[in-house]
């Protein structure tokens, strides 16, 4: 197809994490009449779920940088730049931000996806400050583009775009949520009358599975009925953990799985225990599966849980990093099963907010702006 608009999209790895699936929907989601998208991966190869459905699914070319020092990254991308002479280079990561260095005359958007102190206490000063270069950033969250303009980027220069949401195809037919939730509590092995409380993610410290169990064995002290599913790999710390607070029982980890929406409608309530966050897809899937949700103060969680109004946030979010506020917000939930059914009377609501093709005119708007 004449006159497409070549566009270099450029990710620091391609492993099975969140901002890797934002990538691959925005390719798939991508209007391949007008566009001509290329990955190039600043590290090597992970053979990830995700690599493989942007190569084998969608047919898009990617380019791995390779296992090799900094400056000899840049001299090869720069050298990909004349090869490839693409109209837009789209930087779908912080740490690759700094590519903007080498790409004179070509325009050059830089995202954040994640929380920027965090960034910032991960990489070098000069890679940071060359990190927050380029003109113009895209952003998921408006707590994402309050962080840039701490650091004195100009609010005109931040373009706040939202994670896309796309259902997937379940295994359970046309089986409704109360079915679907006994049919994979059987499978898992998880008693049918209880409050099943799940976490999605691996065991990262932004993530605080230690504060997501805790809370769990407070609440456990007065509804006996609580049962924690934590979904995905989990380290060896997580798991003596639970071993030394005698949950083994109360506990089923279900170790790595490559995608947690056929497991999630197990539960009856999603609890996001990060530190930090963008903005969560694992909150997005919750909503998804038709959980109740409780969530700590992080990122972009209240831009997503806005369309349930104050009166039920302010009992859903957690403020404070104190377990036992944690745990009477649980209890509350987990003792209120028609509070828990007005957060998914809002399911709709929320998960319109990630509409693909909302969020892809809002992307079309930046890669068209200046033609």
């Amino acid at each position: 197809m004449k006159n497409r608009k070549t566009v270099i999209c450029l990710i620091g790895q391609l492993g099975n994490g969140g901002s890797e699936k934002q990538l691959y929907l925005f390719l798939k989601y991508l209007d391949n009449s007008k566009y001509s998208p290329i990955v190039v991966v600043s590290s090597i190869s992970g053979g990830s779920r995700w690599e493989r459905q942007i190569r084998e699914e969608i047919s898009v070319p990617v380019i791995f940088l390779g296992n090799i020092p900094k400056i000899m990254k840049f001299a090869k991308f720069a050298w990909l730049i004349v090869k490839k002479r693409p109209s837009i280079v789209f930087s779908w990561s912080f740490y690759t931000n700094a590519f903007c260095m080498v790409c004179p005359g070509i325009r050059f958007i830089g995202s954040l996806r994640g929380d920027l102190f965090i960034a910032k206490s991960q990489i070098g000063h000069i890679n940071y400050q060359c990190s927050l270069k380029p003109r113009h950033f895209v952003v998921n969250s408006r707590f994402l583009a309050k962080e840039l303009m701490l650091e004195r980027i100009p609010k005109d220069n931040i373009s706040v775009v939202y994670n896309i949401f796309a259902q997937e195809n379940n295994s359970c037919g046309n089986l409704d949520m109360a079915e679907r939730r006994s049919m994979l509590r059987e499978k898992l092995g998880i008693p049918r009358d209880a409050v099943v409380v799940a976490g999605i993610g691996r065991s990262s410290p932004e993530k605080d599975f230690p504060f997501f169990i805790s809370v769990l064995e407070k609440a456990g002290v007065t509804e006996k009925k609580i049962f924690g599913l934590l979904i995905g790999e989990m380290g060896e710390d997580i798991r003596n953990k639970i071993r030394e607070m005698n949950l083994q029982d109360k506990f089923i980890l279900t170790g790595k799985l490559e995608s947690a929406h056929e497991i999630l409608p197990a539960a009856d309530i999603f609890f996001l225990s990060s530190i930090s966050e963008g903005m969560p897809n694992a909150l997005i899937e919750a909503v998804d599966a038709g959980c109740a949700i409780l969530a700590t103060d992080v990122g972009g969680v209240w831009e997503i849980l806005e369309p349930l109004g104050t009166d039920i946030t302010y009992r859903i979010i957690i403020s404070d990093r104190e377990a036992s506020s944690a745990a009477a917000k649980l209890l509350f939930l987990s003792q209120n099963p028609c509070f828990m059914e007005k957060i998914r009377e809002h399911r709709m609501k929320i998960l319109e907010k990630f509409n693909p093709d909302k969020i892809m005119s809002e992307y079309y708007e930046i890669l068209n702006h200046g033609g």
